[in-house]
């Protein structure tokens, strides 16, 4: 089986798994894969390696439930799922450690591929489209529009470091634009 069918066979698996929520989402898994994609060409990493980060993406969110586990139990689910795909329980390892390292807060990826991993779980912080996503996990989380959630929205993402090169030239100068619109949406609030 070659990657390309591989991939599509996750795909399928996460689609029939993943309960479809207003942020953590098949597009948002979708979006985390293809980014982890580019990001890994990028820095020039190999097929394969590419190719497991876009599977990581893929499945990173398939047991996101709010729980503080959740990055270990999607882990956990490649574990089982995966091999039927054709990985091997090296490379299925690889991706849980790329997921738990990479994904869970607070963010402490160690290799290059986590390190990619984690830029691409937040590519969308850097996007003209941030509000959007940032409404949708609002939603998610049933939380008012109210000030304190867009303070805490703020916070975080001033707190936000890119890892990767890429990361820094695709996201960055949006992020601060995103920042800016941030403190000027609390302004309207006061």
């Amino acid at each position: 089986m070659n990657y390309k069918e591989q991939l599509e066979r996750v795909t399928t698996l996460v689609h029939n798994h993943m309960p479809d929520k207003p942020y953590h989402s098949h597009e948002h898994a979708d979006e985390v894969s293809r980014v982890s994609g580019l990001f890994a060409r990028a820095l020039g990493l190999d097929d394969h390696v590419a190719h497991l980060l876009r599977t990581a993406g893929k499945y990173h969110d398939v047991i996101h439930d709010g729980a503080s586990d959740c990055e270990e139990r999607s882990a956990l689910w490649g574990e089982r799922y995966l091999p039927m795909c054709g990985y091997s329980k090296n490379d299925i390892a690889c991706m849980g450690e790329m997921i738990v390292h990479g994904t869970k807060m607070p963010r402490q990826p160690i290799t290059i591929e986590e390190k990619i991993l984690a830029d691409a779980d937040l590519y969308n912080l850097g996007r003209n489209y941030f509000l959007h996503s940032n409404e949708k996990l609002r939603r998610e989380y049933g939380a008012p529009a109210d000030k304190t959630w867009y303070e805490n929205s703020l916070r975080f993402l001033e707190s936000v470091e890119w890892y990767t090169v890429p990361a820094k030239a695709h996201c960055e100068k949006g992020r601060l634009e995103n920042i800016a619109k941030l403190k000027a949406l609390l302004q309207q609030l006061r």
